[in-house]
């Protein structure tokens, strides 16, 4: 078991049906880039009377990519949208959703249906809302395996439906004001199979994540940079 140092926290929150529906909330992560960290992401979720909102900007050079999604109050999907803007270049893909059929229309192609069930994840690339938002759903007394529908979509690129899929792998904790304070270390799977090790706290924040290969880099939440240095990805069950 790994214990780290936790200096700072930001970022209170809930799952995304969890205990608090009522108050918005923005968390930011930060990609680890060699000893450094540098801003990665935002993602905001705000609830209205119709339903919640997800938005998600993430940034990259002058690459900027926000994806939108809107949800009634049963969770289910009413409109997306993804935007990539480079410059003064601006591409855009956009979802509307009738009967639990996703039809999604690029700049310049032809429309596209697909399965949109309820509770989909709307997700892109370069984008983490599918990783938040998994590791937030993630119910630690349900099954150790639990899977979560998605739906990509991208401006220049077909959409695709996704099975975003979490393990539980044990636990490590961290030292959180003078207490141990215990995380879940998942293996999550994404599209085309990729896999990354995530830690989720008993808030169900996600505030690490490890590629499964490599064992370095990732991103890590805002305030948590210092405690999570010395988790290790162990892919091996406790």
């Amino acid at each position: 078991m790994t214990v780290a140092w936790l200096f700072a926290l930001s970022c209170g929150g809930h799952r995304l049906h969890g205990t608090n529906k009522h108050e918005s909330e923005t968390v930011r992560l930060r990609r680890v880039s060699g000893s450094d960290f540098v801003k990665e992401s935002e993602i905001h979720l705000v609830p209205t009377k119709q339903g919640l909102v997800v938005t998600s900007i993430t940034q990259s050079g002058e690459q900027t990519l926000t994806v939108h999604s809107r949800f009634d109050s049963n969770d289910t999907l009413v409109s997306a949208k993804v935007t990539l803007r480079r410059g003064e270049y601006k591409q855009s893909a956009s979802v509307s959703v009738t009967d639990r059929t996703a039809l999604v229309l690029r700049d310049g192609d032809e429309a596209k249906e697909l399965s949109c069930p309820v509770g989909v994840i709307v997700t892109s690339a370069p984008d983490w809302t599918d990783s938040f938002l998994a590791v937030r759903r993630y119910d630690p007394k349900g099954s150790t395996t639990q899977t979560f529908p998605g739906l990509w979509i991208h401006p220049s690129r077909e959409p695709l439906e996704l099975t975003i899929k979490l393990t539980r792998l044990g636990q490590d904790s961290v030292m959180l004001r003078k207490n141990i304070t215990m995380l879940d270390r998942l293996l999550l799977v994404l599209r085309g199979g990729s896999r990354y090790i995530v830690w989720r706290n008993q808030q169900g924040q996600l505030v690490r994540l490890v590629p499964a290969v490599e064992g370095k880099g990732g991103i890590v939440l805002t305030g948590w940079e210092r405690a999570t240095r010395d988790l290790k990805p162990r892919l091996s069950r406790d």
